[in-house]
Order: C-alpha cells, then sequence, then structure tokens
C-alpha cells in the first residue's frame, strides 16, 4: 500500500507555521509511515513459509539466449532486476514482443541464462 505524505507547509488562516514546527511535524509523519512500511514487511515475511523444490527450466549462454529471444521470437528486454532471492549475484528479465505480446521470463549471470517461464497475451 503506497500513501503519499505531503511536506509542503500549508496556509492557515493567511500565514504558514514556522519552518521548524512543519519540518518537525513532517518527520514525525516520515517517521510514522517507514515505521508501518517494515512493520508490514517483517509481518509478511513470518507469514510466508518457504519451500524450496527442484523446477526444470531450459538454459544456455547469455549472448545465445538474448540473441534468440530477439530474432526468433522478436522479444526484446522491456523489464530487469537484480535477483534479491539468491545469493549468487543473479538478475531477472522480461522480454517482450510487442506486436505479438509474447513475452518471456529469464534468470541470468555473466555467462548462463535460464528461461523461468514464458506465454502469449501479455497485459
Amino acid at each position: 500500500m503506497q500513501q503519499t505524505v505531503n511536506l509542503s507547509p500549508k496556509k492557515r488562516g493567511g500565514s504558514n507555521p514556522s519552518a521548524s514546527t512543519m519540518t518537525g511535524l513532517a518527520m514525525k509523519k516520515l517517521v510514522f509511515m517507514l515505521a508501518m512500511s517494515l512493520s508490514t514487511l517483517a509481518l509478511a515475511e513470518q507469514d510466508i513459509k518457504f519451500t524450496d523444490v527442484k523446477k526444470p527450466v531450459k538454459c544456455a549462454k547469455v549472448k545465445e539466449l538474448f540473441t534468440g529471444l530477439l530474432t526468433i521470437f522478436g522479444e526484446t528486454m522491456t523489464w530487469n532486476s537484480s535477483n534479491a532471492i539468491t545469493d549468487d549475484f543473479t538478475s531477472v528479465a522480461i522480454f517482450k514482443n510487442k506486436q505479438t505480446n509474447s513475452w518471456t521470463l529469464v534468470e541470468f549471470d555473466d555467462e548462463i541464462a535460464c528461461v523461468l517461464a514464458s506465454g502469449e497475451d501479455a497485459q
């Protein structure tokens, strides 16, 4: 859940409260929002029971897979990020063809890329 906090001073009765008062109020709001966010994350981690599973995936050299997704399926990388779940410094990317809406989810490191999922009709 995202919430926006307006940190700018508001006019009240034609005068502005002092900057130090607004800074103090804004800081309290900010600290409260951060505390609420962190407590929500902590609760979420406690409620999820993860299980390790073996999942078959198809892997290839990074350059070969990325080139193949472009030349065979017309898919280009539309999003990527580092993978916070693993300790092996991998990244995750979504490749998508904007005309056909086909997509491929790939996890990769410096050498190997693995297809985790693929499909059609991406939204």
